[in-house]
């Protein structure tokens, strides 16, 4: 029986904030990295950053992975996008 690595990140987006569990669809530790990048597209903040777990190292492996400088970041493109109603306009 073979036993093929499996890759997981959490996702650290707000300090104090319960860090998201994501499971990654990568066969290789290039492809998981690749894959928390896309993740975190749009994260931005010396607070936000990810940690890739890889279970095929013995005892596991953390890699830490920063969000890239200039993302709106999640929080400001759901209020930027939210819509209005009319009784909550000034």
């Amino acid at each position: 029986m073979t036993t093929l690595p499996q890759f997981f990140c959490y996702v650290y987006d707000a300090p104090g904030r319960t860090p998201q569990l994501l499971a990654l669809e990568a066969d290789t530790f290039l492809e998981a990295i690749r894959e928390t990048r896309r993740v975190m597209r749009g994260e931005s903040g010396a607070d936000v950053f990810a940690e890739i777990w890889d279970s095929s190292q013995q005892g596991g492996q953390v890699t830490r992975i920063d969000a890239p400088p200039g993302g709106a970041g999640l929080l400001r493109s759901i209020r930027r996008n939210r819509p209005f109603s009319r009784s909550s306009r000034p």
